[in-house]
């Protein structure tokens, strides 16, 4: 008996942790799509859902679920309310994108608005028609500075443009444009824009933007590649983001911060994530470690009309990391593993 009174006291104060966030029911999924089917069995505590050829399985408080029996960690689990499964911003969001549904969506507040969105060009198996590079930073703003006074923003140029000499040799019946060429300044709105131009049903584009990171310690290190998620996995991500979206008006933030997000970008961004994450570990043969892939809601992304990834090559502050970034041998090779990475990618498109 004292420790069945146990397990109910440790349930009762995760259920009650959880719902000091906003937590909102599984059946809102049923808004979204006639063909979706959702399911909760209130015996072995199993929510399902299945959409086309996704099959989503998941418990309430287990940080993770499984699509297609594939393992997803999360940090924000489902809980139980009055019998049913509710889910926590982070995980609908999750759900949404894993579904890639051509859906727009925000949370405001305890509800979700949602729309439908026109879907994205279905050139299946074929390498983006168009793939706009973004060198970050430039001009008055270096970005980042590291150890020996490395600077963010000559590092990006540099990469960028080798990664452009390479997408052109090796694809080239792709357009390959570059935001800037020269140590010049573009507002943030502006670096998407201009990938935007190219956003219609006749292409297919990919967008994606090119930094280093520092912090004050010098032992931290490992590349980071990013998609856009409006709920940031941790504290950590929480801090890269703002140093990004630094150069970003209060009344931009409110603009981007009222425009809902659409799923089946999120997805595709998370594919290109995933597919650039797994071949720079391989080509890069342990000279500089993964720190994953994340989410964080980077005004860059934000901007952007189609797939779109924010990449952090390493950390400048960390002498190691910065030597390598100083190469230009190593930046030769940490560009062609990009461009393996989105030829992985076309061919993972479903």
């Amino acid at each position: 008996m004292r420790s069945c009174a146990l397990l109910v006291f440790i349930t009762l104060g995760i259920s009650q942790i959880a719902w000091s966030q906003t937590y909102y029911p599984a059946e809102e999924l049923l808004r979204l799509e006639k063909a979706i089917s959702y399911h909760f069995d209130p015996l072995t505590l199993i929510g399902e859902i299945h959409y086309q050829k996704k099959y989503i399985r998941l418990l309430p408080y287990e940080n993770f679920y499984t699509v297609n029996s594939v393992v997803v960690p999360i940090e924000k689990p489902a809980i139980i309310q009055e019998g049913s499964l509710y889910f926590s911003a982070e995980l609908f969001e999750e759900i949404l994108g894993e579904l890639s549904l051509p859906i727009r969506y925000r949370f405001r507040g305890k509800k979700i608005q949602l729309e439908k969105a026109e879907p994205l060009p279905q050139l299946r198996g074929e390498i983006p028609t168009v793939i706009v590079l973004d060198a970050g930073h430039g001009g008055h703003d270096p970005g980042a500075f590291g150890y020996q006074g490395v600077r963010e923003k000559d590092i990006t140029l540099k990469v960028t443009k080798f990664l452009g000499f390479h997408l052109k040799s090796a694809f080239p019946k792709t357009k390959i444009v570059l935001t800037r060429r020269k140590d010049t300044f573009l507002p943030l709105e502006k670096r998407s824009s201009i990938a935007n131009k190219f956003y219609s049903d006749r292409y297919r584009t990919i967008f994606i933007s090119i930094h280093c990171n520092a912090t004050l310690s010098p032992l931290i290190h490992g590349f980071e590649i990013y998609h856009l998620a409006i709920n940031p996995t941790n504290m950590a991500n929480r801090e890269t983001e703002l140093r990004e979206n630094l150069l970003v008006g209060e009344e931009k933030i409110r603009e981007l911060t009222s425009r809902l997000v659409h799923a089946q970008i999120q997805y595709e961004s998370k594919l290109l994530s995933r597919s650039l994450e797994k071949i720079m570990q391989k080509e890069l043969q342990g000279l500089v470690s993964s720190r994953g892939v994340r989410k964080a809601d980077f005004a860059v992304l934000r901007y952007a009309l189609m797939p779109a990834v924010l990449i952090e090559l390493g950390y400048i502050s960390n002498p190691r990391e910065a030597q390598l970034l100083l190469s230009e041998r190593y930046l030769n090779a940490l560009a062609k593993a990009l461009e393996m990475g989105i030829r992985l990618y076309s061919e993972n498109l479903p």
